[in-house]
């Protein structure tokens, strides 16, 4: 939902949990949505910057899981060899207003990851 020459952040997150590596996130944020974005901000919650700084209202999340073989990016910093797998959410966000706010690729070690859901019969 952008246009060429438009301009996204691009931001690669190498995220730990207790000191331990746990997800690798590249995320696509539009400019014109998410302005302003400092540093600082992606130190703590890039969410509370969008919703209560921003006041932007988010309406659902698509998700897809999917597995990949790693290359070089992954295997440093998640610690996989050569030929493992990672797995992989791929997630677009969207506001109320229907605009996408956010792309995202997020990469767990295989061994790691753990999917669960609910599912509600209304």
């Amino acid at each position: 939902q952008i246009e060429e020459g438009d301009f996204v952040y691009h931001i690669i997150r190498d995220r730990s949990l207790d000191g331990e590596p746990y997800v690798e996130e590249i995320t696509y944020l539009p400019l014109n949505i998410v302005p302003h974005l400092k540093v600082n901000i992606l130190n703590h919650s890039l969410y509370d910057y969008i919703t209560q700084d921003l006041h932007l209202r988010i309406q659902s999340c698509h998700l897809n899981i999917t597995s990949s073989l790693s290359s070089s990016m992954e295997r440093d910093f998640l610690g996989l060899s050569k030929g493992e797998p990672y797995i992989q959410e791929e997630q677009t966000t969207y506001l109320t207003t229907g605009a996408i706010l956010e792309y995202c690729l997020s990469r767990y070690h295989y061994a790691q990851y753990e999917f669960s859901t609910i599912l509600v019969n209304h």
